[in-house]
């Protein structure tokens, strides 16, 4: 725990020394919050339906830049072999490079938090559902930042992983959206590829189901399992890459 420690210090310091980090927490929160503003006077509904049905696509741009540079740089700079003859596991590597991007993401969320402060000074919002759906973000973000970061493990390019991150993740999530699936569905009547896309292997049912309001075990299983699966083949890379 010391190694994943010390990693996550670095990594997290990383992201604090560069203005890119603070460039992407202040166009994140003004470009969210200001689309949720914007419904929020049109509606003027205390609850914040609004927010997180977009989110989701635009955690699709924002959050493989956090990510992109995790391997990516190490290769870039020539660190990474250096990092690949340390004597620890290279686990404990990925652990903590991965921990770091997820708290940097964690603090740059919280700035969404006076919203909430707002409706319950204005209303009477449903706390049940707000919490849920903050927590179904939380969750879609963390497995969002282990696929950029298996991604970044596979190129020396930032540009590079930060634009395959943002296609993969389009593909991953866009494949759930029912207008999308019933096209493919259309396509293909036969098999019924969209529907079982949806249904099966993509993240949308889930997340909406957070944000109805609905903690699953299935869905809650559905992001770690996801999760720990891009993590485990990131390390199959990074293994891969020193042998």
């Amino acid at each position: 725990m010391k190694i994943v420690l010390v990693i996550f210090e670095r990594e997290l310091k990383a992201y604090f020394n560069s203005a890119i980090a603070y460039i992407f927490a202040v166009v994140f929160l003004l470009l969210t919050c200001g689309i949720y503003m914007n419904e929020f006077f049109l509606l003027s509904r205390a609850d914040m339906d609004a927010y997180f049905s977009p989110l989701p696509y635009l955690m699709i741009l924002f959050l493989p830049a956090i990510s992109m540079r995790l391997w990516a740089e190490e290769r870039k700079d020539n660190t990474y072999e250096l990092l690949s003859t340390l004597p620890v596991k290279k686990s404990m590597l990925i652990l903590g490079k991965y921990a770091a991007s997820v708290v940097f993401f964690l603090i740059t969320f919280a700035g969404t938090l006076p919203i909430v402060v707002m409706l319950f000074a204005l209303g009477q919002p449903d706390a049940g559902k707000i919490v849920s759906s903050y927590a179904g973000a939380v969750l879609l973000g963390a497995m969002y930042l282990a696929i950029s970061h298996l991604l970044s493990s596979v190129t020396r390019d930032q540009i590079v992983a930060y634009l395959v991150s943002v296609l993969v993740l389009s593909a991953y999530y866009v494949s759930g959206n029912e207008m999308v699936a019933s096209v493919m569905d259309g396509l293909w009547p036969r098999l019924q590829v969209g529907s079982y896309l949806r249904e099966t292997f993509s993240a949308v049912p889930h997340y909406e189901n957070f944000t109805r309001g609905i903690i699953a075990a299935q869905s809650v299983l559905y992001f770690l399992v996801i999760t720990a699966l891009s993590l485990w083949m990131t390390d199959l890379v990074i293994k891969r890459d020193r042998a």
